[in-house]
């Protein structure tokens, strides 16, 4: 099978998802209404791949073990993307994004 058949890409299951802006409601959702309305029912997530220290819902109150448990209720597995170090400096998506945006 050539690379970018329907196959390989079914294969893949990659999916990409669309910028959602932070609005005052989403940014009020706790962890498992930001769970269940976003990622399973507006998603129809199957896999989550998140950093080590990834926060999210309302007040940064959810975290990768209640994403766990949440994603055990709506069928959907989270994946882990442990701490990496790139010349001495914890690598994050601030620095990425400092160094890859100039200004």
């Amino acid at each position: 099978n050539a690379v970018g058949s329907e196959e390989e890409i079914d294969r893949q299951a990659i999916v990409l998802v669309p910028e959602i802006s932070l609005t005052p409601a989403l940014a009020a959702l706790t962890p498992d209404e930001f769970a269940e309305q976003i990622l399973a029912r507006g998603l129809d997530a199957k896999e989550i791949v998140v950093g080590w220290n990834f926060r999210y819902g309302a007040k940064r109150a959810g975290y990768v073990a209640s994403l766990r448990r949440a994603g055990a209720r709506l069928d959907f597995t989270v994946r882990v993307v442990e701490a990496l170090e790139v010349n001495g400096v914890q690598a994050s998506s601030t620095i990425i994004c400092w160094v890859a945006i100039p200004g």
